[in-house]
């Protein structure tokens, strides 16, 4: 049973080991995670999970290798609860510790270990949804963290990220305009990381949830029609190269062409669209139509196609 000692405890240690990790150098800090880094993950990721925790509820172990096709409303609601009225402590401490895995996933030989910790990405997820009332340092560390694994990891870290449960979709979230620059930026990037995929798999990563229900509240795909127009030129670059690198595989094309009856296609041919570069527009178009006999089928959206040489 947690105590106020305790779990003050807790957070200074969080804290002390926040400051000597985020002010070492890079090197140092691989030192640290070779020697001791891979045994600490485990317990680094229980002080996420403590703000979440109540003595009716933890996170299964089996439900992490699960994609679920939604999420229990009653197991949201007990997140939600549970990490408003988490107390200050225990929300510092989550901060320091996202601020030293952050750290952690700058390292090329970490990533790998940290995609496949069971209950570290779960955990993140849950710090960066803003109705868990976590702090939004605590929130943009934990989509650092997601940035840098996605980034420095090799293409079956991405594809081991990209396959849990509502990543995309919480990443996504961070994309939305409310959130800081920041955010968007490196929410953008992410997206785009993830769906590089590696030679033998292009993820399918909406084919799951959101493009077989292209009415749902919420879609990835729809943050992304969103992050076209945004003010921020590295914004839309990254969010044309994910269209794109997610275009490449037949099963979504097809998805995305037919999302709210081609939303996609009309985002695309905004005029707002016309202030990315040369490059990026060509990009955005190069690869969704990629199937014979496509146009005869979907005569409405390859009249729109025609708007491409609008914007070159």
């Amino acid at each position: 049973m947690k105590t106020r000692a305790s779990v003050e405890e807790v957070r200074r240690l969080c804290e002390l080991l926040e400051l000597v990790i985020c002010r070492a150098d890079l090197h140092a800090i691989e030192d640290c995670f070779g020697d001791v880094g891979r045994e600490a993950l485990p317990i680094l990721t229980t002080v996420l999970q403590m703000p979440f925790q109540s003595s009716d509820y933890s996170i299964p172990e089996e439900e992490i290798r699960v994609v679920p096709s939604k999420v229990d409303y009653e197991r949201e609601k007990t997140f939600q609860r549970k990490g408003w009225s988490a107390s200050e402590e225990l929300k510092m401490a989550t901060q320091s510790v996202c601020s030293v895995l952050s750290k952690y996933s700058l390292l090329n030989g970490a990533s790998h270990c940290m995609a496949i910790e069971p209950r570290l990405v779960p955990s993140l997820i849950l710090v960066m949804d803003v109705s868990h009332g976590m702090t939004n340092k605590a929130r943009y560390s934990a989509l650092a963290v997601l940035s840098n694994l996605a980034q420095n990891g090799g293409s079956d870290t991405r594809v081991i990220l990209a396959s849990h449960p509502s990543l995309m979709e919480s990443v996504a979230k961070m994309a939305l305009p409310y959130e800081a620059l920041i955010s968007r930026k490196a929410a953008a990037l992410t997206l785009m990381f993830l769906t590089y995929g590696n030679d033998e798999h292009i993820p399918l990563v909406f084919a799951f949830t959101d493009l077989e229900n292209s009415h749902a509240d919420f879609s990835v795909l729809d943050t992304w029609i969103a992050l076209l127009i945004d003010s921020d030129y590295q914004v839309r670059r990254y969010t044309v190269f994910g269209l794109y690198n997610t275009a490449c595989g037949d099963e979504n094309t097809l998805l995305m062409v037919s999302h709210r009856n081609g939303a996609v296609l009309e985002a695309l041919i905004r005029k707002q669209v016309a202030t990315m570069g040369r490059l990026e527009r060509c990009i955005s178009f190069l690869d969704i139509f990629p199937f014979p006999g496509f146009y005869t089928k979907n005569l409405d959206l390859a009249r729109s196609f025609r708007f491409f040489n609008e914007l070159l």
